[in-house]
């Protein structure tokens, strides 16, 4: 067995969450409108969620690094308590004169969350700082998510640094322009998009195509999430769909963060036990197993208020126990 330590590094926005949940309708103006399950202020960002949902899962917190920004405010003394708990290693750079990030959330019962969001200090983490993190942890699993600002342009740059030091690299963040996103495509390893964002950078509805481009522009391994409407992996050999699994929903808030803890946690433990990850040799099998774990623990996060609040090992293990027959059944190939 390896004894190497595995370690993960996350980057990207750190953002204060102000969640109105279980709203009957959006106040008209000049009126109000009470959330069932009140207004919370939660940490959100894509690398905050899922530092917390790792630990959540079992990994170890000595194992995990995060590089977030944070403003000097209220908030900023928010998000760094909370995720203090937690215990990993907490690399916050603090943006003078800049606020911290923040998203008020609406959600109303049976419909999408509606974000209003102020980027703050997310948008201004430091490149260099973030590649001398990276050159000291020398991770075996990189996760860039949420990305804005100056660090987005020159993601390119990280991620093939992150590549050079035999890191398995995971993209979760909107893609910008198809010229500048080839850059960055040939250092991604792993990618995660949802339908829309896979839509609108590919120009098509059509998601084998949408992975189809993606292969070919240099990911090894894609995944494209559609909320209620499941999931699915794509590799340079292999294409499979899966459906999702059926939870009673209290806030759409941080399930797409949640899929990617499941992928990131099963490679994890798959290099405690190989060398190395060959993602483009992942059998069917092995594929469907990873994507239905994501799913899983993506559906226990709608559960409850807040991005992380419902998830646990034996919350996870349990929506597997009762559904993973109906899901794994409903596993087909994308490729004829």
């Amino acid at each position: 067995m390896n004894k190497t330590k595995i370690k993960v590094l996350l980057i990207g926005g750190a953002v204060a969450d102000i969640i109105a949940a279980g709203l009957p309708k959006v106040a008209d103006p000049g009126q109000s409108a009470q959330p069932s399950e009140g207004i919370q202020l939660h940490v959100g960002g894509h690398p905050t969620n899922i530092s917390r949902d790792l630990v959540k899962l079992g990994l170890p917190p000595p194992n995990i690094y995060l590089a977030a920004a944070i403003g000097h405010d209220v908030f900023g003394q928010f998000i760094e308590a909370e995720l203090r708990k937690f215990k990993i290693n907490l690399n916050l750079q603090k943006i003078g004169r800049i606020d911290t990030s923040k998203n008020v959330i609406l959600v109303v019962k049976g419909e999408k969350r509606r974000n209003h969001f102020a980027p703050g200090a997310s948008h201004y983490l430091d490149l260099e700082a973030v590649s001398d993190l990276l050159r000291e942890v020398k991770p075996s699993l990189f996760y860039a998510g949420a990305l804005g600002g100056h660090l987005n342009e020159k993601i390119d740059v990280v991620l093939h640094e992150a590549q050079q030091l035999g890191c398995l690299t995971f993209l979760d963040t909107p893609l910008p322009s198809r010229k500048k996103a080839r850059d960055i495509l040939t250092y991604t390893d792993i990618l995660h998009l949802n339908d829309l964002e896979a839509s609108q950078y590919t120009g098509t509805n059509d998601v084998t195509a949408a992975s189809d481009l993606f292969m070919q522009q240099g990911v090894q391994m894609a995944f494209i999430t559609f909320g209620e409407g499941g999931a699915l992996v794509r590799t340079r050999r292999l294409g499979l769909r899966q459906q999702a699994f059926n939870v009673s929903m209290i806030d759409p808030t941080g399930p797409g963060d949640a899929f990617c803890s499941g992928i990131l946690y099963s490679l994890y433990t798959r290099l405690e036990k190989e060398r190395g990850i060959n993602l483009k040799e992942l059998s069917l099998t092995e594929l469907r197993e990873m994507m239905l774990f994501g799913q899983a623990v993506g559906a226990v996060c709608v559960t409850g208020v807040g991005t992380t609040t419902a998830i646990s090992f034996d919350a996870v293990s349990k929506l597997i126990d009762e559904q993973a027959e109906d899901v794994r059944n409903s596993t087909r190939s994308l490729l004829q």
